[in-house]
């Protein structure tokens, strides 16, 4: 049967985002260092990361070679935010015509869904993640407010009230919020060089990463027991951080890169992945690598076009990709460090996730892709 084509923009809209990452990523810029020697300094401190396996359920950890796809009986439609957390995974998807947010999931494994009903109203802007042992989702409207909601068993809310948060506009993929089992990490709207953090879940403070004001922060994600920052100097220099605790901040070496914009990080088991974009170029993307988070090099990007997407769960990294442009997704390919690739083989009722309408997300021992007739599930065969 021909799989129902959506508008190009809404084509546009799925191949421009990913799943939110399991993994959560600080990204800071830090201080205006004048010395490119400088910029490779190695960071001062006891306790750098080290790789390390998430302890969330689903952590794949061997390299897959085919996935077969099938069509899920009730499963969340049209995907935008999914957050793995102790219980399982938590889902936010789009209303009927794309515009907000207004629809909730939950499921053990990825593979059965129920659908809740959502403590918020429908959503411009959303992001979720893990927090201590439940789940945490940052929602936002038309006029840049934001509402904060915790919850330990996806059923029962409780307010969190949070404000000047950076959520980005649906449809764009960006690292603005982490968590974890000793709270969680945003984007501070207000200030640059500052992130938002709760270690309840419930109750923010405003924390300083970098001593210059005129740095910026652009995205946030965890790694090794900690969390890892990335941006740029006051100079537009890459530059990134590493906290053991959240609250004190190590600066970590990088390549010695001028220009780009940290869009998102991906952790596997053993490495991380990340792209940083040229402002007012968004198809010049930088692919950078690193072993443990605390050394980062601008590497070759493996996927075929500069457009493509990775996704990361804390154990296996999956980048998809076309060898002819948007509108179509042929490439896929797998990893744990982010080095070495392997080709993924897609099989079953593939239709959907060749043709970019539907969008990934890694689950346990799978890919869970979504589109406007509800979820598909590759598992390994």
């Amino acid at each position: 049967m021909r799989v129902p084509q959506r508008p190009t923009a809404r084509t546009v809209r799925i191949v421009a985002t990913a799943t939110a990452a399991v993994g959560v990523l600080a990204l800071a810029l830090a201080v205006n260092w004048p010395r490119s020697e400088d910029l490779l300094a190695s960071p001062t401190g006891p306790s750098m990361p080290t790789a390390s396996v998430s302890t969330l359920p689903g952590a794949t950890m061997e390299v897959w070679a085919q996935l077969e796809i099938r069509r899920l009986v009730s499963s969340p439609v049209d995907v935008h935010t999914l957050a793995r957390w102790s219980r399982g995974f938590l889902a936010l998807g789009y209303n009927a015509d794309y515009t907000r947010l207004s629809t909730l999931w939950s499921s053990p494994d990825g593979r059965q869904w129920t659908q809740l009903s959502p403590p918020y109203p429908d959503a411009a802007r959303a992001a979720a993640t893990p927090c201590g042992d439940g789940v945490l989702v940052l929602t936002g409207d038309d006029d840049g407010g934001i509402s904060g909601w915790f919850s330990r068993d996806g059923l029962t809310w409780v307010p969190s009230p949070v404000d000047r948060v950076a959520l980005p506009p649906l449809g764009l993929d960006r690292s603005v919020l982490s968590g974890g089992p000793t709270g969680a990490l945003a984007l501070s709207e207000a200030e640059p060089a500052s992130l938002v953090r709760t270690t309840d879940c419930v109750s923010w403070g405003n924390l300083t990463v970098s001593a210059d004001a005129s740095d910026g922060i652009e995205a946030v994600a965890a790694f090794g027991g900690g969390s890892i920052a990335l941006g740029q100097t006051r100079g537009r220099v890459a530059v990134g951080w590493w906290s053991g605790d959240g609250e004190r901040w190590e600066r970590i070496r990088l390549s010695a890169h001028e220009g780009d914009e940290f869009v998102y990080i991906r952790a596997g088991r053993e490495g991380l992945v990340a792209l940083s974009k040229t402002p007012g170029d968004p198809s010049t993307v930088t692919f950078w690598t690193s072993a443990d988070g605390s050394d980062w090099l601008v590497s070759p990007n493996p996927l075929f076009r500069e457009w493509g997407r990775y996704i990361g769960d804390g154990g296996r990294l999956v980048g998809y990709g076309s060898f002819t442009g948007p509108g179509e997704i042929k490439q896929w390919i797998s990893s744990t460090d982010g080095v070495d690739w392997s080709p993924l083989l897609l099989t079953g009722d593939v239709g959907p996730v060749e043709s970019g309408q539907a969008r990934p997300f890694l689950v346990t021992d799978g890919i869970l892709f979504s589109d406007f007739e509800g979820s598909l599930l590759g598992e390994a065969e």
